[in-house]
């Protein structure tokens, strides 16, 4: 049993036990936790990354202190509600068990990775990485300075991914669909310059 983060618009989780967004976390800190620890990709997260990025200069009496209740809490939620809890905690830091879990960034990244493949391959393979993408990454989250740089790179990305199945349509004599792409990508290009 694994536990689906879906990060490419607002957080969403998915498993056996159904389909979650952010109301499942009892406090907004629990939530963005959650959301450091999925864009870190199962890479350990370090307790003074979540105070830095969570409090900055507005710190707890007890940051760390803070953080391992933070995270307990967390714990706490996803095994009562997902049924599953896919958080370890090595050395002093946090990670999630991608064994458990499963984060659309990176099937996206796997999906987008086309090099070598036959043109029929990768256009159903970019298609599939676009099919993922529900809106900008972490959009429930506009003003945190830690998703940003994640939110531009992936914006990058995203149109990098639909411009080349944009190409590859049209050397596949799919023009309707070439269509269809290259006005998906301006129509988020001009979403994003009206932000």
């Amino acid at each position: 049993m694994r536990l689906a983060f879906c990060l490419l618009g607002p957080l969403q989780m998915k498993s056996s036990a159904g389909r979650f967004d952010a109301s499942v976390f009892p406090s907004r800190k629990a939530k963005q936790v959650c959301e450091l620890l999925a864009i870190a990709g199962g890479r350990p997260v370090a307790k003074e990354r979540v105070i830095d990025q969570l409090w900055g200069d507005r710190l707890p009496r007890n940051p760390v202190a803070t953080v391992d209740h933070t995270v307990s809490i967390l714990r706490r939620t996803l095994e009562a509600s997902m049924m599953i809890q896919p958080i370890i905690t090595v050395g002093g830091q946090y990670r999630l068990d991608l064994d458990a879990a499963e984060i659309d960034l990176l099937r996206f990244d796997s999906l987008a990775e086309v090099a070598g493949m036959a043109p029929e391959e990768a256009l159903a393979n970019l298609l599939a990485a676009l099919d993922l993408v529900r809106g900008s990454v972490l959009e429930d989250e506009p003003y945190q300075v830690w998703a940003e740089s994640v939110r531009e790179r992936y914006r990058r990305r995203i149109e990098r991914v639909t411009l080349h199945a944009a190409e590859l349509s049209l050397s596949l004599d799919k023009p309707s669909l070439a269509l269809q792409l290259a006005d998906r990508a301006r129509v988020r290009s001009i979403l994003v310059q009206e932000e």
